[in-house]
């Protein structure tokens, strides 16, 4: 999985194998190209998502509202799914398609994933993993 480089991924545990990490400073950015080119020498594979053709989650029929946004999801192996989030954004849309890949990669419920994705929750600059909470910074000043 390649993700970027923030506090709160780096204290999860049992992930380091599966994280590689974009740094925010761009001199340090070959370092995820050689991780992950190692990675897929050694017989790893990578998990593609976007609207694109050739990726393997492939997001199509987008429609977005002020709260809502949602789209078809191709998962291999699966064929298409709709997937809802009651906030809007494409950025949200790609992060929970890329979260809906992990699933299905791991063999987990994609049903299961697709509702709780579906799901208000959370709050502005926190991320929920399981029952834990993790403060993110916004890099916007508060309020």
């Amino acid at each position: 999985i390649i993700a970027l480089d923030r506090p709160f991924l780096n204290a999860l545990p049992h992930t380091t194998k599966q994280l590689f990490y974009v740094h925010d400073d761009p001199a340090r950015r070959m370092t995820l190209v050689r991780q992950v080119s190692s990675h897929l020498r050694n017989g790893g594979a990578a998990l593609t998502f976007g609207s694109a053709a050739g990726c393997a989650l492939r997001i199509s029929e987008v429609r977005q509202e002020a709260a809502m946004t949602a789209a078809t999801v191709t998962i291999p192996d699966r064929g298409a799914v709709t997937l809802r989030l009651r906030v809007p954004g494409l950025h949200n849309l790609r992060n929970a398609t890329a979260a809906l890949g992990v699933v299905h990669a791991l063999d987990g419920s994609v049903n299961r994933a697709l509702e709780a994705l579906a799901e208000p929750h959370g709050r502005r600059g926190a991320t929920h993993i399981g029952a834990a909470d993790w403060d993110v910074p916004t890099r916007r000043p508060s309020r």
